[in-house]
């Protein structure tokens, strides 16, 4: 091979290098194109969201504002304690509240009749006796998450149940509160049936004095729970230890159908 032949090669392939690297500097960058139009991921295995509480119909439906759709909730057939037993166990579970103070609460205000209606000239109603102002404020506050609104009936069990549930916990905050120590079954029932300034105004009365004029509203609808049989009236005292004893005997009944025991 002669020089000149060298140099000329030389030169070629000088020249074809340089090609080579200009031609690299404008390429479009395969991989990165690749990585960017079709992303790669993590092996993660996605889990389902839970619900707050485990719904007892798979046909129940959770949304953020939802807890529990009380349509979901078992409707007792008949009235009576035990075919309500199991509605007021889940209703307890689902809401924290005891469900021997629930239990209690439905048992004095209407035996467990679900379609029960206050016969004093109050407009309560249902299995807690909501009247229609404390259904319509309560439901406002509490009935979002049940699917339950101031215009769902008072007398579906369901509704009423979970509302006084809400109604029970949130007279318990109250009465703690004020009384500056844990309120017992008995104050917090009677929170439930003379509302929970009602309930302060007797705990604080005087023992000897006559409870119908602490709260003379109360009595006029229920007369029968201010008044003797021979309609002599009750003391605050009286009227207290009454209170105990109905609280006592719906929490007894209540523990014979689930082995509990009973506390007011």
């Amino acid at each position: 091979m002669t020089t000149h032949t060298t140099f000329k090669t030389i030169v070629v392939l000088a020249i074809a290098m340089i090609i080579a690297g200009i031609f690299s500097l404008y390429a479009p960058n395969t991989s990165a194109s690749l990585s960017t139009a079709v992303p790669t991921y993590n092996a993660v295995k996605m889990q389902p969201v839970q619900a707050k509480h485990k719904l007892p119909l798979e046909t129940a439906t959770v949304s953020k504002t939802v807890t529990l759709r009380y349509t979901t909730l078992p409707k007792p057939k008949v009235n009576g304690l035990e075919s309500h037993k199991n509605l007021i166990e889940l209703v307890a579970k689902y809401t924290g509240v005891q469900s021997s103070l629930l239990a209690s609460t439905a048992g004095i205000e209407s035996r467990y009749i679900s379609h029960a209606k206050n016969k004093g000239g109050s407009s309560a109603q249902g299995l807690c006796q909501f009247t229609k102002s404390t259904w319509h404020a309560t439901a406002k506050k509490y009935g979002k998450q049940y699917g339950i609104t101031p215009g769902t009936s008072r007398l579906d069990p369901r509704a009423n149940l979970l509302l006084c549930a809400e109604h029970i916990k949130e007279n318990d905050v109250y009465l703690t509160k004020v009384l500056k120590r844990p309120a017992k079954p008995s104050e917090i029932y009677m929170a439930h049936f003379l509302g929970s300034g009602g309930a302060v105004a007797l705990l604080k009365a005087k023992p000897g004095s006559r409870a119908d004029h602490a709260i003379p509203s109360a009595a006029r609808n229920n007369p029968r729970m201010f008044y003797g049989k021979k309609g002599n009236a009750y003391t605050v005292a009286d009227f207290k230890r009454t209170i105990k004893i109905k609280v006592q005997q719906e929490q007894s009944n209540f523990a014979a159908l689930v082995n509990m025991t009973p506390s007011a």
